[in-house]
């Protein structure tokens, strides 16, 4: 995927959707909320390609995610490893909606 610089947007790369503590399997889903974490782009408190980890999706717009923190991000190339999981998983992957959240 081509990344425009213009965009009003913090791009994503090599992105996968992980939950904030995968640790804790006591923990409610409402608690343990879904992130992302990837290679940012475009964000003025990371240097282009520093590893990140996103605040809770909140809001999901086909490729545009905001967070919880009040970020957007546009998420590029989807992390090659986390497509294999999905495939193993027998997960779908649309690349239009790479995302979903429910509302709790």
């Amino acid at each position: 995927m081509k990344i425009r610089k213009n965009l009003n947007a913090i791009v994503l790369q090599d992105w996968f959707v992980r939950f904030r503590d995968p640790e804790n399997v006591y923990l409610p889903p409402e608690l343990n909320a879904k992130i992302l974490s990837g290679k940012v782009y475009g964000h003025h408190k990371f240097q282009d390609g520093d590893s990140v980890n996103t605040s809770k999706i909140v809001g999901v717009n086909g490729r545009r995610i905001r967070t919880e923190g009040g970020s957007t991000y546009l998420l590029g190339s989807i992390q090659k490893e986390y497509l294999a999981w999905l495939k193993k998983e027998g997960l779908g992957y649309n690349p239009r909606l790479p995302v979903s959240i429910k509302k709790i």
